[in-house]
């Protein structure tokens, strides 16, 4: 997770990275990011420039959304 926050504020430049499990940035769903039995992604950020919240999965593993190719 070292590795990933290194990565996002280094070479992406995102900015300050915060663990999703304290709470996430939508005070309203601080319970769900709470629950362990959730496949959520480990950190989220703010993106100062565009105003909108990134989220990081620092093992790459898979998060449970899903895409359909067209």
């Amino acid at each position: 997770m070292t590795m990933a926050e290194w990565a996002c504020r280094s070479l992406m430049g995102l900015g300050q990275t915060w663990h999703l499990e304290d709470g996430g940035p939508d005070p309203a769903l601080a319970d769900t990011f709470k629950d362990p039995t959730r496949r959520l992604p480990d950190l989220w950020g703010l993106h100062e420039a565009k105003s909108t919240y990134w989220l990081i999965e620092a093992k790459g593993g898979d998060v449970g959304k899903t895409t359909h190719e067209a």
